[in-house]
């Protein structure tokens, strides 16, 4: 009877190891299996891109008030953001996107998530409405989802090429990316959640909350959309 020798394994045997495309080639040569070269190539074609599509690492910030909020690193600036949301556990997701020191994209211009950036999670699980900050890297960034459970029933809406639910971060900026909505009262099939760009109502809450803050770090309209009324409102400054 013929021999095998089948492929040595090392290191901790006790781990989970998914074999690479090669090793499920020579396995099925072994047992005489009758792939065809398409089937074989369309096998190993998809277990060696397979880790590009694995989930990324997701980090967990959380949401503080301004009496509370930890001073800038270099490179860092403001996320604010102003809540008006019920429900039992909201949250939502974002990653950086790979936009080379641009604060927005023109319209029909691709995302591209920076390469290995982690998703953020962001928990707004008992957080009263009003406004709230944390402080992270400048760049681009894209909200990709929003969770909303309703009782034991999950929603989530995906919001990753949505060009409305993007931002901008500048550093040492305090950046207003919006008004989050999210509508307690819903059937078990549709909620109302959206990210309005509120800045002129909420430019006053703003200026008397924040206070001394604004004055190291100045505020700017975070909004991934390009609108030269609402960078000129605040300061002057046309992007």
């Amino acid at each position: 009877m013929r021999k095998f020798n089948m492929p040595k394994v090392t290191g901790n045997v006790n781990a989970p190891r998914r074999p690479s495309g090669l090793q499920l080639y020579k396995f099925a040569g072994f047992y005489g299996l009758r792939l065809s070269k398409l089937v074989r190539s369309a096998i190993i074609y998809h277990l060696l891109l397979l880790p590009a599509y694995c989930p990324a690492e997701v980090k967990a910030f959380t949401l503080t008030t301004v009496d509370k909020v930890d001073p800038l690193r270099r490179n860092q600036g403001y996320f604010l953001v102003n809540l008006e949301i019920s429900g039992a556990a909201p949250s939502f997701e974002f990653v950086k996107l790979d936009a080379k020191g641009q604060t927005f994209l023109p319209a029909g211009a691709k995302a591209r998530v920076k390469k290995s950036a982690r998703s953020i999670l962001v928990e707004l699980k008992n957080r009263a409405n009003g406004l709230y900050l944390f402080a992270i890297p400048e760049g681009l960034y894209q909200i990709t989802s929003i969770k909303a459970p309703y009782f034991d029933l999950p929603y989530r809406m995906d919001t990753e090429y949505s060009r409305n639910w993007r931002f901008s971060i500048k550093k040492n900026r305090v950046n207003y990316i919006g008004k989050l909505f999210i509508d307690g009262e819903r059937s078990t099939q549709h909620i109302d959640i959206k990210l309005i760009n509120r800045i002129a109502t909420d430019k006053a809450l703003i200026t008397r909350q924040l206070g001394d803050l604004l004055a190291n770090a100045p505020l700017r309209s975070g909004a991934g959309v390009r609108d030269d009324f609402f960078a000129e409102l605040i300061d002057g400054e046309i992007e």
